[in-house]
């Protein structure tokens, strides 16, 4: 499943209610516009992974971020993050071979 927010602040229960009728093993999310770690709440069942826009006071503009979740059963880790590109890795197990999922979003910073 993916997801174009723009403020996944006032969609969480949206999005809650999609993965579990879906039952959606993975979810990226982009456009989170999310300021801090603590604005994602955990959804029962899934892994969390979450890259923030870094902030930057000469530009005043909202936007950025992306999220990536993973059904819990499924081993997952943190590969890379790299802010300047907002680009998050994670790696993903599957049976017993490990694959990379890579939802990138590029901005200019």
């Amino acid at each position: 499943m993916l997801l174009n927010a723009r403020h996944l602040n006032l969609k969480l229960h949206s999005l809650e209610a999609a993965l579990t009728s879906e039952n959606a093993d993975v979810c990226a999310v982009t456009e989170t516009w999310f300021k801090d770690a603590e604005s994602i709440r955990a959804i029962t069942g899934y892994n969390v992974f979450l890259l923030i826009k870094p902030s930057n006071e000469s530009r005043k503009s909202k936007g950025g971020g992306v999220l990536i979740f993973f059904k819990d059963k499924y081993p997952s880790r943190l590969v890379r993050l790299n802010e300047p590109l907002e680009l998050l890795q994670v790696q993903l197990t599957v049976g017993k071979i490990p694959s990379k999922l890579s939802p990138a979003i590029g901005l200019s910073l």
